[in-house]
């Protein structure tokens, strides 16, 4: 700031220091400063030696049941498939069979 005030112009018509631009700089870094100090210090807590077995044991069991829910969800997706499929070779034989009897049918009337 003081190189500031020292290389301001002699102009008097030029714009004047305005302090009050500082302070509320000076205010949001300070501001910033507490929340970065909350921040590391909420990380320090979370890597304490105790708490780093409670986080690995969560992050465990969070892993095993999105592990379980993942299984499930390939489960139910394979047996709709599955299901599916059936329902559609089944529609197929159902077409066949009928295609065939109209063909017989329409033979006999032309025969």
């Amino acid at each position: 700031m003081l190189r500031q005030l020292e290389a301001s112009s002699s102009n008097p018509n030029s714009e004047p220091f305005r302090i009050n631009d500082y302070t509320a700089a000076a205010a949001q870094i300070n501001a910033t400063a507490q929340d970065l100090v909350k921040l590391l210090q909420a990380f320090d807590q979370t890597l304490a030696p105790g708490k780093f077995d409670e986080l690995s044991t969560r992050v465990d069991a969070l892993t095993r049941q999105a592990q379980a829910s993942g299984k499930e969800l390939v489960d139910y997706t394979f047996r709709q498939t599955l299901f599916l499929g059936l329902i559609l070779i089944g529609f197929a034989c159902l077409m066949v069979l009928a295609s065939a009897v109209a063909f017989w049918g329409l033979k006999k009337k032309f025969a």
